[in-house]
């Protein structure tokens, strides 16, 4: 645990001295392209899992299906 608390005041004494001198205005566009890359990174975690739950909804439904219905799933044109 005290490691920790030694981490956590390392890390605000360089942020402190970051914003000490600046760095944040002249680094800006990149603290920006990082915080796009995180937004985007936590969104395709979320769409990814929402898939999966998709893909396996679909499946249990389609153990549900009778011959005929995937049949037509597949190809429809052969029962014309």
């Amino acid at each position: 645990m005290g490691l920790e608390v030694y981490k956590t005041e390392i890390i605000k004494a360089v942020i402190v001295e970051f914003l000490r001198r600046g760095l944040d205005k002249v680094y800006s566009k990149e603290i920006e392209e990082w915080k796009k890359y995180i937004r985007e990174q936590k969104f395709a975690i979320k769409l990814d899992k929402q898939m999966k739950d998709e893909i396996e909804r679909f499946t249990e439904d389609i153990k549900l299906w009778t011959v005929l219905e995937l049949k037509e799933f597949i190809c429809p044109d052969l029962l014309k």
